[in-house]
């Protein structure tokens, strides 16, 4: 009398596919999870530079009223900072003053269709103390900026 042992054949012949199949998944899941903090990663400078445009565009527009009013001091930082730039700030975002710089005055045409115009630009520096930021190794591996500018122009009033 012959004995036939079969060891499950439907399992005998997977040898290892279990693993492949396990390492496969595991290899999507990390996949996944860079996606992701590629995705925040992104979505954080696309908030920090809408930030820098808000901040930039009011300190643009607080001197251009304060330059209509007929202000001349408005040419010196000192007054800048008390006029516009000291009263900005957006949590982790504009934490001080330095981040503008000194607003920049052109004038367009000539004579009565001269027009005046103040542009003034707001820098983000990654690390920067008190401020929000994105992890500086997550930002070098996709090659994210470390420093974030952002200019804005704005008319003169009266002009």
């Amino acid at each position: 009398m012959r004995r036939h042992f079969r060891q499950n054949t439907k399992y005998r012949n997977q040898n290892g596919s279990a693993i492949v199949e396990l390492g496969a998944s595991l290899f999507l899941w990390v996949i996944a999870i860079m996606v992701f903090l590629a995705g925040v990663a992104f979505t954080l400078c696309y908030v920090i530079n809408g930030s820098l445009a808000a901040g930039a565009r009011q300190a643009a527009r607080d001197i251009a009223v304060e330059y209509g009013k007929g202000s001349t001091t408005v040419d010196t930082r000192a007054e800048q900072n008390t006029v516009a730039y000291d009263n900005i700030r957006i949590n982790g975002i504009i934490t001080s003053s330095s981040q503008f710089s000194d607003a920049v005055f052109t004038t367009v045409g000539t004579g009565t269709s001269a027009r005046k115009y103040v542009t003034v630009k707001c820098t983000f520096t990654n690390g920067q103390s008190n401020s929000v930021g994105y992890n500086s190794s997550l930002g070098g591996y996709l090659n994210l900026p470390n420093v974030l500018s952002v200019s804005e122009t704005y008319r003169c009033e009266g002009y």
